[in-house]
């Protein structure tokens, strides 16, 4: 009986505990943004010049005819697209 009420009290503890360490980050969190905005998104890019090629040729479809066309692109990577294979 004394071991269980112990256990009981360990876990209460245990939930005390967890309570209070919520609270704690609450209201850091709101000290944190009282003087900040918050922010809306994680991160954001901003490209220029980008330019989107989207190709439906059945010459470039499958595994060599990529590789192909990647050294065509790009013929000093070949090393890099030799690991492909």
């Amino acid at each position: 009986m004394l071991s269980a009420l112990t256990s009981r009290k360990v876990e209460e503890l245990y939930e005390s505990l967890s309570k209070k360490s919520a609270e704690i980050y609450i209201d850091r969190s709101k000290k944190l943004y009282a003087t900040v905005p918050i922010r809306t998104k994680l991160f954001t890019w901003q490209l220029t010049n980008l330019e989107i090629v989207a190709l439906a040729d059945p010459s470039i479809h499958g595994k060599d005819n990529v590789i192909k066309n990647m050294k065509e692109i790009d013929p000093d990577r070949s090393e890099l697209i030799i690991q492909l294979k």
